[in-house]
């Protein structure tokens, strides 16, 4: 029977039939209608994609002027579209109060959205070239920033029409975040340095974070607040410590917050163990000699176990550096001040498109798109690509983790948007 003739027959099963067929043979890991969804509509390339935070819906900004909205799952309807930017939506960020979302574009302006009634709520004309990037505070709803060609970052407050600070530098901001708590700014431009500035001081830089060689196109935060991913069109992903006590010239060799604690911790629990028995077998001088014995046994097989343990973790230690592409992972020996972790050949495109950076909800994972059409998944504490996904037939310009299932979405210059589930979060 020929291929045509199998693809035929299919088609006559029907769909609770074929659902049924699909999910014997997949194990489905998210509530999506399929475990790959193509949503199209766009008129132009797709440059930002976002997931609402409660994951039931998801907006796409556009080259079209146009902010998409998107249901989930179910058929993924498109039910609205926003209308107001006189050029290309750049990007766009939900507000942590669920109500509103955030625009900028090459316009020069800044939008905020009401969700509820689909209309604006603000529009900001302070500008007074492109505006490349905008971010939202995590813990108050009402802060946001954005950086612009003009050279100048803006910190915002929703209720206000004007911006409450503004950041003069010597060349264009080309990416921004804000810390979870809205006090400390991050942004980075053609000068190929990420610089942080503390809005409590409002007089100078806090601190560099010197490592990049070309412009910063992403950078994001942290689910955490702990550490910051950046993208450049040096190629590279980086890592970043971020915390205000941080060793200026600290580096994390590979699963150092996790493994060695753990096993420094199992480690002096076990030898707190064997010192706690050794002590009752010398204050106990009335034991007769079968119970020493006894004791003595327990404390070879506990010593027996530990070493046992220290060799099996040692094993799966050598296992991951096995597996990790050596063409794709560089050592943390030499990374800058703070770098912890560093992905290499991540390609950005000749069209030079500011390319994001995002994490995954449990911080275990950044995700970012890139110039060879691929979407990848990294590792951030195993330093390690954990998936590089195609479909796209152009540029990828951003990808987005789902807030609550393993689910992610990307967008791309082919002007089309993907969702696909993975199958661990």
């Amino acid at each position: 029977m020929s291929s045509n003739s199998q693809a035929l027959i299919v088609s006559d099963i029907s769909q609770k039939t074929q659902d049924l067929i699909i999910s014997q043979r997949f194990q489905r890991t998210s509530g999506l209608k399929s475990p790959i969804l193509l949503l199209s509509g766009h008129e132009g390339e797709v440059y930002s994609i976002k997931f609402h935070p409660d994951g039931e819906t998801l907006a796409t900004a556009s080259f079209d002027k146009k902010i998409f909205l998107w249901k989930v799952y179910g058929d993924c309807e498109q039910y609205a579209t926003l209308k107001g930017h006189k050029n290309a939506v750049l990007e766009v960020c939900y507000s942590n109060d669920k109500k509103t979302l955030l625009s900028c574009s090459a316009d020069q302006t800044v939008i905020l959205w009401d969700l509820n009634k689909e209309s604006k709520i603000r529009h900001v004309r302070e500008h007074r070239s492109v505006v490349n990037a905008i971010s939202s505070c995590l813990n108050d709803p009402t802060k946001f920033v954005s950086c612009s060609n003009d050279s100048t970052v803006k910190l915002w407050d929703s209720r206000k029409s004007k911006s409450t600070l503004t950041i003069k530098e010597p060349f264009a901001v080309t990416s921004v975040a804000v810390s979870h708590d809205g006090q400390q700014i991050f942004y980075g431009g053609i000068e190929n340095v990420i610089k942080v500035f503390d809005i409590r001081k409002n007089d100078d830089v806090l601190y560099y974070l010197d490592g990049h060689n070309e412009l910063i196109s992403g950078l994001s935060v942290s689910p955490d607040g702990s550490l910051l991913a950046s993208f450049s069109m040096d190629n590279t992903i980086k890592i970043w410590d971020i915390n205000p006590f941080s060793s200026e010239n600290q580096n994390y060799n590979e699963n150092q917050n996790y493994e060695n604690n753990e096993n420094n911790n199992e480690n002096d629990n076990e030898n707190d163990n064997e010192n706690e028995m050794n002590e009752e077998i010398d204050e106990d001088e009335d034991e007769d000699e079968n119970q020493k014995i006894e004791n003595q046994k327990n404390i070879h097989h506990l010593n027996e176990s530990t070493r046992k343990m220290e060799i099996d973790e040692n094993n799966k230690k050598d296992q991951i550096k096995e597996e990790i592409p050596k063409e794709q992972v560089e050592s943390t020996e030499n990374l800058p001040s703070r770098c912890v972790m560093q992905f290499p050949n991540i390609i950005h495109s000749l069209e030079y498109n500011l390319l994001k950076v995002g994490w995954s909800p449990d911080g275990e994972m950044v995700c970012a798109g890139s110039g060879d059409r691929f979407v990848y998944v990294l590792s951030v504490y195993s330093n390690n690509i954990l998936y590089k996904l195609p479909g796209h037939y152009g540029c990828v310009n951003e990808v987005a983790f789902h807030p609550k299932e393993p689910i992610i979405g990307s967008c791309s210059t082919d002007r089309k948007i993907y969702l696909g589930e993975l199958m661990r979060f």
